[in-house]
């Protein structure tokens, strides 16, 4: 059976990642009784998203929001980036 045109392995092993890592920080910070390493833990997987919102200046529309808040916003366009990158490298090498 052929998978579809659309359907990238390389781009779902990427998505698959993030998330895994994303998984394993948040999981980790929840363990933590340090607030502060539980703060830099929980921030890890979002903290380059936030930095570019910043550079755009939208920074502020995130701050006050819940660690839930943050991750459902910056999360589905994060998969979304990451996706078409391993579309695009996964075309890439199969040339």
């Amino acid at each position: 059976m052929r998978k579809p045109r659309w359907l990238s392995w390389t781009g779902i092993a990427i998505c698959t990642l993030y998330l895994a890592l994303t998984a394993w920080l948040v999981l980790d910070a929840q363990a933590n009784s340090d607030p502060k390493s539980a703060y830099i833990l929980m921030q890890l997987s979002v903290m380059l998203q936030t930095a570019a919102l910043d550079v755009i200046g939208m920074g502020g529309w995130l701050s006050g929001k819940t660690w839930t808040t943050v991750y459902l916003l910056v999360m589905p366009p994060t998969l979304a980036v990451l996706y078409a990158v391993g579309a695009m490298l996964g075309s890439v090498l199969q040339q």
